[in-house]
């Protein structure tokens, strides 16, 4: 599980940009309005389809469905033909993978906000286990 979340939490923030640049300016709100609304019924309903699944044809078989699906994903976005998701319209050089990871962690450290976050989270996953 905790595999998950992290690919979930690497995942997100790139695929934002694709979000973001697909719409027309006026309608991003509701895209991300409507994508978070899909994210959310997908953890609510897709847990129980995957166990009904699993019951029904085995694990290895879910488990290469799931696979499948990423499949289809990357193929859309292969078939964009659209350049706006590849323009680049910053003038600044790009930030560096290290340096920009040091700069959240800063920004955590010297975030009481983010602290009350961090330690709910801690709490519950730990009351959870």
């Amino acid at each position: 599980m905790c595999f998950l979340g992290l690919g979930e939490a690497i995942s997100t923030p790139a695929f934002s940009p694709f979000l973001i640049r697909a719409v027309p300016r006026s309608e991003i709100r509701n895209a991300i309005t409507l994508n978070g609304v899909a994210v959310n019924i997908g953890r609510g309903i897709g847990p129980a389809l995957g166990g009904i699944l699993v019951a029904l044809i085995g694990p290895a078989e879910v488990f290469f469905l799931n696979a499948l699906s990423f499949a289809g994903i990357v193929i859309v976005l292969l078939r964009i033909k659209d350049n706006k998701l590849t323009e680049d319209t910053s003038q600044l050089p790009a930030e560096r993978m290290f340096g920009a990871m040091r700069a959240g962690l800063r920004y955590v450290k010297n975030s009481p906000s983010i602290h009350s976050v961090f330690v709910s989270s801690l709490l519950i996953s730990a009351l959870l286990s």
